[in-house]
């Protein structure tokens, strides 16, 4: 119960009334507390709720109401001494912030007539509205991905150093199997090449001279492309459709040989006869150009024993040296970093591409994300015991994202932004349960987890353990809740009675609480049965837990009839209204 300090002339402070306690609240912070009793308590909550200036409650309904509520404890006088109690504790209060405390009344006696609260009630909607405005606005969009960043970014880093070294692997290896192609189809040319100049020179040395030499020429060599030297002294060069001899003064093969620049020349020796063929540079250049896979090879280079040298065909940075028995080839590539960079791209795209949907769908969620207060009510005293931060996203059930996040891995992030935005919220805003997976109690995520926790104050955060039927309870699971409860931290056992959430687990872990599912109290008015199972769980509860939460309270007789069966903390929307 709040109060605005109305009469102290004191519009941005309060009085809070809790149970145990008075607070002075002075822009959201504390100034000073006093320390008030389970009785002091009941009657400001009763003259607050059931008394005004225009209609003071009466001394003798006070009574009666404190007598249902605390029947073996009533004394005579107990009215007159806790009432005379809380002035003075009020004035206490007040006196070290304001002057005039002396003046004020909180409770003023009408004479003869009854009493009222002498400060108007703090409106709790407004209250919650501005809570919720805290904690749904805690975040920026970039803070939010800075966080998606960080989550797993030892894993995400350890996975990007393995794509990144497949991807320099198989870019290695498409270079390998094209550089291995182009040395293949090099060595056919230069086989080719030589098979006919051998050709050529076995024919000759067997005294063929004549027209029978030319088809083999005018196949593969274009018009003068062939020498033949027999012994140094005898000499011809083939033609296209003839064969011209020389004599030993005649001595060409200098002069054949110089224009290196244009031709390409191979040679074969075949007894006392040397045979030397030469092409175009350009026709075998063209040929080593188709031969470049492009975009990855983009250029070679050319040199033999025998003086040939074909310059960069194509560009790139260097990669490799080929070394054969005669002649070496040297290899070029284009891009390289920015081919590895695409290849691990694509690698990641198509290996990590279900968590990447996942992670990009829950961006687009979180622009139509927010986080809804619901209270756990004491229907006793009427104080809200903790606020349940529940997950909302518009337009989709939040069920079904709940689920992809947890099949995806990601279930840690939201429940870490979750926390992440009640950090900053002092115990004076109340505390507030969010909700843990058990899957997230374990490995590298746990670690998160509990330090996301600890960034909390340990009085405003609840943890509750939601249930999930499909998942083991191990043994570190259990350690890793009692390092939660050693922080500080209340634990509440979330949907009691079904799946993993039994008798059992609660002798394994002690949670400050258990809730029950709104399944066992949707009848409650008509089912005898669920009226009995209420009366068992809370006998069963006593001394084990400090309180069982009743969830789904929709009726106002749902939540009579538990109030009746001592069932006094519940949550739904009966208690969700103002």
């Amino acid at each position: 119960m709040k109060f605005n300090l109305d009469p102290m002339q004191c519009n941005n402070g309060f009085m809070d009334v809790r149970e145990g306690e008075l607070i002075l609240l002075l822009d959201g912070e504390v100034k000073s507390k006093i320390r008030i009793n389970e009785v002091e308590f009941i009657i400001i909550k009763i003259i607050s709720e059931h008394g005004s200036k225009s209609n003071p409650i009466s001394a003798r309904e006070i009574e009666s109401r404190l007598f249902e509520l605390i029947p073996k404890r009533l004394t005579v006088n107990m009215l007159k001494n806790a009432i005379a109690s809380i002035r003075r504790k009020t004035r206490e209060l007040l006196s070290i912030t304001f002057n005039n405390s002396d003046e004020f009344h909180f409770i003023v006696n009408v004479n003869r007539v009854g009493y009222y609260v002498g400060l108007s009630t703090h409106s709790a909607s407004s209250e919650v509205n501005n809570l919720n405005s805290t904690i749904n606005n805690t975040l920026s969009r970039f803070q939010v991905l800075k966080l998606m960043l960080s989550y797993r970014s030892q894993i995400m880093s350890m996975k990007i150093t393995l794509y990144t070294l497949a991807g320099i692997t198989l870019v290695g290896l498409i270079y390998l199997l094209q550089i291995t192609h182009f040395i293949t189809l090099h060595e056919k040319v230069d086989l080719k090449y030589d098979a006919i100049l051998l050709e050529i020179a076995n024919e000759y040395n067997l005294g063929y001279r004549g027209k029978e030499l030319l088809p083999t020429v005018n196949d593969t060599f274009e018009s003068g492309a062939i020498l033949v030297i027999k012994n140094d002294d005898e000499q011809c060069i083939i033609e296209k459709n003839k064969i011209v001899y020389f004599g030993p003064n005649n001595i060409i093969y200098s002069d054949w040989m110089t224009d290196r620049e244009l031709y390409f020349y191979r040679e074969v020796v075949s007894g006392a006869v040397r045979v030397i063929g030469r092409t175009k540079k350009k026709k075998i250049t063209a040929k080593y150009d188709n031969y470049i896979v492009y975009p990855l090879l983009s250029g070679v280079t050319y040199s033999d024993n025998f003086g040939n040298y074909l310059g960069k065909i194509g560009n790139g940075t260097f990669i490799y040296k080929w070394q054969g028995d005669d002649s070496e080839i040297s290899f070029y590539g284009k891009y390289i970093v920015a081919q590895v960079v695409f290849v691990v791209i694509f690698l990641i795209a198509v290996f990590e591409r279900t968590i990447i949907i996942a992670l990009l769908n829950y961006i687009f969620r979180l622009s139509h994300f927010s986080i809804l207060l619901t209270p756990v009510v004491n229907t006793k005293t009427g104080i809200i015991n903790y606020w349940e931060m529940l997950t909302r996203f518009k337009g989709v059930g939040t069920l079904s994202v709940i689920n992809s996040l947890k099949k995806n891995g990601i279930l840690g992030l939201h429940t870490i932004l979750v926390l992440k935005s009640i950090e900053q919220i002092t115990p004076e805003n109340g505390r507030f349960g969010v909700n843990i997976c058990p899957s997230l109690l374990r490995g590298r995520v746990f670690i998160k987890i509990i330090k996301a926790i600890k960034r909390c104050d340990k009085d405003v955060v609840i943890v509750e353990i939601t249930e999930c039927s499909e998942f083991y309870y191990s043994p570190e699971i259990l350690k890793n809740i009692s390092k939660i409860r050693s922080l500080g931290v209340h634990v509440i056992l979330d949907n009691f009675g079904s799946g993993n959430n039994n008798i059992d687990l609660l002798e394994k872990i002690s949670p400050d609480a258990i809730k029950i599912n709104k399944l066992f109290v949707n009848d409650l008015e008509s089912d005898l049965k669920q009226q009995k199972f209420v009366k068992d769980i809370l006998s069963l509860m006593e001394g084990r837990t400090q309180f069982v939460v009743f969830e789904g309270v929709e009726r106002e007789s749902q939540s009579q009839i538990l109030k009746g069966l001592g069932g006094y903390h519940q949550q739904g929307d009966f208690l969700n209204r103002p």
